[in-house]
């Protein structure tokens, strides 16, 4: 079964994918996207954390479509997030998502990322029931 948030409190509804340009063209944030052949695969980006300290970004919109899972695509966008955040001085990445995602919570804890027992901040993911945290 592949993984997928769907649903009036996940990420695909947010109103900040339909202007996802104008979501990440501030300071310190940034949207990369993978493509194969041509096609957009998948995408990540990285923003400061609403409501959180200036040195704790968020992980948002991380999006590999089903096609493209399991050939590194993921950990890619993840490393160059990452790497961005890090130029951009952040201390801390944060991120939410579900745990219904195990091969999502899966990359991330191959990356370092930590479970947090609450929710960070105010990222507007209120359907999120997973919270993690990377120290940069």
């Amino acid at each position: 079964m592949s993984e997928c948030a769907v649903g009036e409190e996940c990420a695909p509804a947010d109103a900040e994918v339909a202007l996802m340009s104008r979501a990440y063209a501030g300071a310190r944030a940034a949207y990369f996207v993978s493509e194969d052949n041509g096609a957009i695969v998948g995408g990540a980006g990285i923003a400061p954390l609403a409501g959180a300290a200036f040195e704790v970004c968020e992980l948002r919109k991380m999006y590999v479509l089903p096609g493209a899972r399991g050939h590194g695509v993921g950990e890619l966008l993840l490393r160059r997030c990452l790497r961005v955040a890090r130029g951009f001085g952040y201390q801390v990445c944060y991120l939410e998502t579900l745990a219904t995602m195990a091969a999502a919570r899966h990359l991330y804890e191959r990356a370092g990322f930590r479970p947090l027992p609450e929710r960070v901040g105010a990222s507007g993911n209120c359907g999120c029931d997973r919270w993690f945290a990377l120290e940069l």
